[in-house]
């Protein structure tokens, strides 16, 4: 995973998490608005339910109407004509009533001089009840519109809230949390995860560039020995010393191929096209093979009948995905060796088939082949010495010259790979 797509990762996991939190943000407030609409209008029912029935005090006798003559007096001491627990009492009823809070201070506001005239308890500021928006007239009772009833909640903003589920506030609010910290978590694990990665692409980069001195001493050591032939006329000698230069050359290209795996990673491949004989390729690769498997007196055949067998694309990397295949038939056939290499026309481009009597591959690793470090387990040990990076190159390879690879085997019977490629390809 690349440097870019971490940071589309992190980006859309941030943009998700600041969306996530503005729409519980507003879900809360939103809650919080209709909880408020919902409290003012139970208060103002339940002032309107509680004047009524304080006027109907007046029947009883708590409560007097104040005489027309006396309605504008300066002097009129509302006291007199109310009875301070009868209203109490009335007022609490109706409350109760509508499942309002015991927790509130009422008031008789004077609105002609604009103050109270009359409050349930003294030590409460006068603009409290003055700047209330829950007061009802009080002209049913005393038959004048001066006076109003005022009511007050001391923690009005608590009273609304607790209305509220308190559990499924806590609820969301935990489940935020916790995606917040999941997401912060992820973000920095893959964050984490890339940095130990590039470390070890560095790693396998510096390993595999110690590896070329000894490689490039080995082939001019090669080299001058094949000049010997000429000298001592011994062909064993040019023979071995053949093997021993094509060989130092599939390891340098094994490390070339170490490398580019790390740049895979990377996102970084170079390939240094060109227009090659496919056929010439794989002619070269059986000739070197004859002689490594004629120990083990094995057999590696080529039947081309591909008529579109000129490719553009790069020759070292086209090598080496055929040395992998061959090596895969050699490394698993336990016996005798019989490796057959076809090509032959399929759709607008080449069909290459590499095919083994190996000891074959199990349908449920057929996917996982092709995935990078993957080994096949027989019990708990690996079926073959391997890196597990050889297929998953030539996947990676294949289909960066949009081609395909596939494989057909069946275990005890050996294994067939075939790489399909478009040779009409003029660059990758």
């Amino acid at each position: 995973m690349g440097k870019s797509s971490i940071r589309i990762i992190a980006i859309i996991c941030i943009v998700s998490l600041i969306g996530l939190i503005v729409t519980q943000f507003f879900w809360v407030k939103k809650s919080i608005d209709v909880r408020n609409d919902t409290f003012y209008h139970s208060t103002r029912i339940a002032l309107r339910s509680a004047t009524n029935s304080i006027a109907a005090l007046k029947v009883q006798g708590h409560v007097n109407t104040i005489p027309p003559e006396l309605s504008n007096d300066s002097k009129l001491d509302i006291r007199d004509y109310v009875s301070h627990c009868h209203f109490n009492s009335t007022l609490e009823n109706e409350f109760c009533y509508y499942t309002l809070h015991k927790d509130y201070e009422y008031a008789i506001i004077d609105t002609m001089y604009n103050k109270t005239v009359y409050v349930s308890k003294s030590d409460v500021a006068p603009e409290s009840f003055l700047n209330s928006r829950y007061t009802w007239s009080l002209s049913g009772t005393f038959g004048t519109e001066r006076f109003l009833l005022s009511v007050w909640f001391p923690n009005e903003s608590r009273l609304i809230t607790q209305k509220m589920t308190i559990w499924l506030l806590l609820v969301s609010g935990l489940f935020l949390l916790i995606v917040i910290i999941a997401t912060i978590w992820t973000v920095s694990s893959l964050i984490r995860q890339k940095k130990v990665s590039e470390v070890k692409n560095d790693f396998v980069n510096n390993l595999t560039h110690e590896f070329k001195t000894p490689i490039a001493t080995i082939n001019a050591a090669s080299e001058m020995l094949m000049k010997l032939r000429e000298r001592f006329n011994d062909e064993k000698i040019a023979e071995y010393a053949l093997i021993i230069n094509q060989e130092n050359k599939r390891l340098q290209q094994q490390v070339e191929q170490i490398m580019q795996t790390a740049i895979f990673d990377k996102e970084e491949i170079i390939f240094k096209n060109k227009l090659f004989d496919i056929h010439e390729v794989i002619k070269r690769t059986v000739d070197i093979y004859r002689i490594v498997i004629r120990d083990r007196e094995g057999v590696i055949r080529a039947d081309m009948s591909a008529s579109r067998h000129m490719f553009y694309g790069d020759e070292i990397h086209f090598t080496n995905v055929l040395n992998n295949l061959i090596d895969n038939g050699v490394k698993y056939s336990k016996d005798t060796i019989d490796i057959l290499i076809e090509t032959f026309d399929y759709k607008k481009g080449v069909m290459i088939r590499v095919s083994d009597k190996g000891i074959g591959i199990a349908s449920t690793h057929h996917k996982e082949i092709f995935t990078r470090l993957y080994r096949v387990l027989e019990g708990n040990i690996y079926q073959a010495n391997g890196t597990g990076i050889g297929l998953y190159y030539v996947k990676r390879i294949v289909e960066a010259y949009k081609g395909k690879v596939s494989v057909e085997s069946t275990p005890g019977e050996g294994a067939s790979f075939s790489i399909y490629l478009p040779t009409l390809q003029t660059e990758a």
